[in-house]
């Protein structure tokens, strides 16, 4: 089987009951929900309320005033069109300082933070 074919492949049988679409550069800030370079498939409990809770506390600083340098990245531990986390790293003027991945699995699981925003797990 070809790349490609394990990524639709893992993407159709993804849950669809389970799934969200997951916003790289989340809608709080103006991320497109069309743009398919801007989307991963998540499961909903990485979604929200883990990677949801981060972007609203970005998004507080920025509708705030502040000045915010923000970095996303899905991360691929195997072939797959599913990503196994998503890396959200952010600092700003006023104090933003995050760094989290979020674990992309179908449970309630808190992200793991070095940031002191986010207090470090």
């Amino acid at each position: 089987m070809r790349r490609g074919e394990w990524i639709l492949q893992d993407i159709t049988n993804f849950p669809g009951v389970l799934r969200a679409r997951g916003h790289l550069a989340g809608c709080q800030f103006g991320g497109s929900g069309t743009d398919l370079r801007n989307l991963v498939p998540l499961y909903r409990q990485a979604n929200m309320p883990a990677m949801s809770a981060i972007e609203n506390r970005i998004a507080t600083g920025i509708h705030g005033g502040e000045a915010v340098h923000y970095e996303v990245s899905a991360v691929y531990t195997k072939p797959s069109g599913i990503p196994d986390y998503v890396h959200l790293v952010a600092s700003g003027n006023r104090g933003t300082d995050v760094d989290c991945y979020v674990h992309n699995v179908p449970r309630d699981e808190p992200p793991v933070c070095s940031s002191q925003t986010y207090g470090g797990n």
